[in-house]
C-alpha cells in the first residue's frame, strides 16, 4: 500500500458516498427537465469562456448532461455506471473513488479548455469501465442482456476500437483525441499494473523462445535421428510408439524431453 492508498484509508469517512448514484440519477433529472426547458443543457455545458466570466460550476456539471438522448438506452447506461462505480467505491472506499472521479472530471475540463472541444463525461465513464475491467477482470457480464462475455475482454475490445480510431485519424481535432483523457486517468492509478504486465509478457516471451531454441538444439543430436521426440528417461521415441504423449520440461537445464509417464516423476537435469 503507498502512500495515496494510505491517506484515501485514513480519510474514507470523508468524501461522498454513492457518488455515482447522484450522478446517474442527476443524468435522468437533466433529460427529463431538458424536454420541458431545453436551455438547461447551455446551463450546464462546460465553457471556458463563460467559465472564467466566474460559472464555475461548469468544470463540474456537465457530467450531469445526459450521455444519450434515447430513454431506454439512457436508462440502461446510468445504471451500468451506477453499477461500475458502486463497485469500485466498494472496492476502494469512498475517498480513492470520489478522487479518481474527480481528476477524470478535470481532465476533461482542462483539455476542453486548451482544445475548445465540447465537455462530455463519455470518457470518463470510459476510465471507470476500465478501471471495473481491470480490478474484476474474470466478471462476467451478458452481453446485450444475452451472451455472458467476460468484462476483460469487453474492455479489450474497447480499448483497440477507440486505439485504431485515434490512430486512423477518425473525426476531426479535437474530438478525435478525446479518448486519450480517459486513458491518461486510467493509466494515472494503474500504471504499476501495466508496467507489470507489459514486464511480465516480455519474460514470457523470452521464456517461450528459450525454450523453443533449446528444443530445436536438443532434436539436433545424434540420437534424435528418424524421429522427433525422445525419452531422455526410458528412451521412448515417437517412432517406437506414435501414440505416447511427449512434453518438454522447463525446468531442466536443456528442456529435456519426456514421455507421459516420467514427464511427472523425472529427477530435472540442472547441468
Amino acid at each position: 500500500m503507498d502512500k495515496f492508498d494510505k491517506f484515501c484509508y485514513r480519510n474514507n469517512h470523508r468524501g461522498v458516498s454513492n457518488l455515482m448514484l447522484f450522478v446517474a440519477v442527476c443524468n435522468v433529472l437533466v433529460y427529463f427537465a431538458s424536454m420541458v426547458e431545453p436551455s438547461i443543457i447551455g446551463w450546464l455545458a462546460f465553457n471556458s469562456g463563460l467559465v472564467l466570466s466566474g460559472q464555475i460550476w461548469r468544470i463540474f456539471t456537465f457530467v450531469f448532461i445526459p450521455i444519450n438522448t434515447q430513454p431506454l438506452f439512457l436508462l440502461i447506461a446510468c445504471y451500468f455506471y451506477f453499477w461500475v462505480g458502486r463497485a469500485l467505491e466498494r472496492e476502494w472506499g469512498k475517498l480513492k473513488f470520489n478522487i479518481f472521479y474527480l481528476t477524470g472530471m478535470l481532465a476533461t475540463a482542462l483539455y476542453c479548455w486548451i482544445t475548445g472541444a465540447l465537455g462530455v463525461a463519455v470518457y470518463l465513464n470510459l476510465s471507470l469501465f476500465f478501471a471495473y475491467a481491470t480490478l474484476f477482470a474474470e466478471q462476467r457480464i451478458l452481453l446485450f442482456f444475452v451472451i455472458p462475455v467476460k468484462v476483460k475482454y469487453i474492455a479489450i475490445v474497447q480499448a483497440a476500437i477507440y486505439g485504431f480510431m485515434i490512430a486512423a485519424g477518425f473525426g476531426s481535432f479535437p474530438y478525435n483525441l478525446a479518448p486519450l483523457v480517459a486513458l491518461l486517468n486510467y493509466f494515472l492509478y494503474f500504471h504499476r499494473e501495466c508496467l507489470a504486465l507489459f514486464k511480465r509478457g516480455a519474460v514470457q516471451v523470452k521464456k517461450r523462445e528459450t525454450f523453443r531454441s533449446a528444443v530445436n538444439q536438443a532434436r539436433k543430436r545424434p540420437e534424435y535421428e528418424g524421429h522427433v521426440h525422445r525419452c531422455a528417461v526410458c528412451g521412448l521415441t515417437d517412432t517406437a510408439d506414435p501414440n505416447m504423449e511427449f512434453r518438454y520440461c522447463s525446468l531442466c537445464a536443456h528442456y529435456e524431453c519426456y514421455c507421459s509417464q516420467h514427464i511427472f516423476t523425472h529427477e530435472h537435469v540442472r547441468q
